[in-house]
């Protein structure tokens, strides 16, 4: 936890200011207080940090309690509702568990709206009618709910707010909601998890509140040039060697060198692999969409919509006469301008298209993602047989939900050997994540049965994730690179198939590989194989070394499945304009 002069005010000094009637001082303390939770970690796991967090929460719960108290200074009242999240998120890791009392309370007070949207979030206990707020104040209520969901709101859907993340998600698709630059990408990118029945609502509306900043965007670029049908454009701020968007599209757009001229349209974010592009453009927030003026590709490839709000943006303006997304973030994005989305004939067909994309599918043979080789060479650790059995979790923090820690919490209870769950969560893991998510954990799985990391380094993640016994997938959002990971290690992976394509790249990969007896299919088979193979000892060095047998890298060297890509987009720049006059849509089907 960050020790600054604003967290660790003391008590008697928020009193003093509270009884002279310096309002306005109050809040500048608390928010930066609050500022200083927000970014930075809080490992919240010792006495002294916990009674921090309960002595920040007290200052505050008193000070928003107290009616005098009144937030009339617009600025600060944009602070206060922007950091709604942040304190329900002090409240959960604090020994107050939430802010129900408090709110509670301030309900009662006349002039309170801005204290009760600063306190009032998905983790409450009591519903409150928002509407009347959109009613007189759009801009204040949009920001509200914006604000409380995504970013740190990840670790609290492990306990009872799940279902209010759901509806306060839903409730996006009201059409007093305003956009607010910043905040439209969480919900995008959350709702897959958290809430599917209605993510393509979600989606949706997504794109109506970002469409606006779009079309402005593109208002303010010159003419077009005439588009080159032998340029194609890839659309990526997330194209690092290190990151997953990298390792299962990275073949594909190799595919294209030689036959097309590459532009990467990327950001001025670190680590962007730039070799193979013949051009690259980074964007600049201050210069907005101006690098793109005399950008002639007549295909743009998006390999990682929803992940930045940049993404979300971009794929809501038409860059190219033909638009392709792929599943850098494989869900479709319900309303935006992408004409096609990549897929693999083996995990999507006709159905799927109906069900589950605005986009028309574009079928190429296989999953329709690629795995990457690891540059590390496979080195194998045995295991110890004496103390816990330690199974990876290696799930960012969204796909933790609560039906599949049950199914861990079964597991753990029936095992004959102690069990141990490693949980890598990744960039998840800020704020006051983790001393959420460590309370949470505990009490659905069992006290000391989990070890938490924090964010690692690509070559720290592998290292512990070879020492592991056993890695178990996660669903119904699974695992592909990890999966990857698992076997490069030798380590069995039980992967759960579910019926849209990202439950369902893994076992593709494990099928192929002639691992098809470690995918299961429902959560009464994955506690059972889990916990036969945590119980036999004997049956799980068989699996071990039949996987340290398999030459991976051959067998993925093998999978030459990025070739029909090129194929694919020779396709689309002759018959685009038929295939977008078809009714119905059915997917193209490309290389069979």
């Amino acid at each position: 936890m960050p020790r600054s002069p604003a967290v660790d005010t003391p008590l008697l000094h928020y009193a003093r200011l509270l009884a002279e009637g310096d309002h306005r001082a109050l809040s500048l303390l608390l928010l930066d207080a609050l500022d200083g939770l927000a970014n930075h970690d809080c490992d919240g796991g010792d006495e002294e940090s916990l009674a921090r967090l309960d002595r920040l929460f007290l200052a505050l719960a008193h000070v928003l309690a107290t009616p005098e108290f009144v937030i009339s200074d617009r600025d600060l009242a944009l602070r206060w509702i922007f950091h709604a999240r942040t304190i329900a998120s002090l409240a959960a890791a604090s020994s107050f568990g939430s802010t129900d009392a408090v709110l509670r309370i301030v309900l009662a007070q006349p002039d309170n709206l801005v204290k009760v949207l600063a306190l009032y979030s998905c983790a409450n206990s009591q519903a409150i009618d928002i509407g009347p707020v959109f009613d007189s104040n759009p801009d204040l209520a949009s920001l509200w709910r914006l604000s409380i969901l995504g970013g740190d709101y990840a670790s609290l859907t492990v306990g009872r707010s799940a279902d209010a993340v759901a509806d306060h998600l839903a409730a996006l698709d009201d059409p007093r909601m305003l956009g607010v630059p910043g905040l439209l990408v969480r919900p995008f990118f959350f709702v897959t998890y958290a809430a599917p029945p209605v993510e393509a609502k979600v989606k949706a509306a997504v794109n109506r509140l970002i469409r606006p900043m779009a079309v402005q965007a593109m208002t303010d670029l010159p003419p077009r040039p005439r588009p080159d049908p032998d340029h194609v454009a890839v659309i990526s701020s997330l194209w690092a060697s290190d990151h997953a968007v990298y390792r299962t599209n990275a073949r594909f757009v190799a595919s294209l060198a030689g036959r097309f001229k590459l532009t990467l349209v990327t950001s001025a974010n670190p680590g962007i692999e730039t070799v193979g592009f013949d051009r690259v453009i980074r964007l600049d927030p201050q210069q907005g969409l101006t690098p793109l003026a005399d950008l002639d590709a007549m295909t743009a490839f998006f390999p990682d919509v929803g992940m930045g709000e940049d993404s979300i943006l971009l794929a809501n303006c038409r860059l190219a006469r033909i638009q392709i997304m792929s599943c850098g973030h494989p869900v479709s994005t319900f309303g935006s301008e992408m004409d096609y989305f990549l897929s693999g004939d083996e995990v999507d067909n006709d159905d799927t298209a109906r069900r589950f994309y605005s986009e028309r599918l574009l079928l190429i043979p296989g999953r329709g993602v690629e795995a990457n080789t690891i540059p590390r060479p496979r080195q194998f650790v045995d295991k110890a047989e004496d103390g816990p059995l330690r199974i990876a979790l290696p799930w960012s923090m969204p796909k933790l939900n609560r039906r599949t820690l049950d199914s861990l919490r079964r597991i753990a209870d029936a095992s004959p050997r102690p069990v141990e769950f490693h949980l890598f969560a990744g960039a998840g893991m800020n704020g006051l994540a983790l001393p959420i998510l460590r309370k949470g954990l505990e009490a659905i799985l069992g006290p000391g049965r989990t070890v938490l990391y924090p964010f690692l380094t690509q070559d720290a993640y592998w290292e512990i994730l070879a020492s592991m016994h056993l890695v178990a997938d996660s669903f119904p959002f699974g695992g592909f690179n990890t999966v990857v990971d698992a076997l490069h290690f030798g380590v069995p992976m039980v992967v759960f198939e579910g019926e849209r394509a990202f439950s369902r790249y893994g076992a593709h990969l494990m099928r192929g590989l002639g691992l098809g007896e470690l995918v299961v299919t429902d959560h009464d088979a994955y506690v059972a194989l889990l916990l036969n193979l945590a119980a036999n000892g004997s049956l799980r060095r068989q699996w071990e070394e039949r996987i340290r047998a398999i030459d991976l890298d051959a067998a993925i060297q093998a999978e030459d499945n990025a070739r029909h890509f090129r194929t694919a987009v020779e396709y689309l720049i002759a018959h685009h304009d038929d295939t977008r006059s078809d009714q119905w849509r059915p997917p193209i089907r490309i290389g069979r």
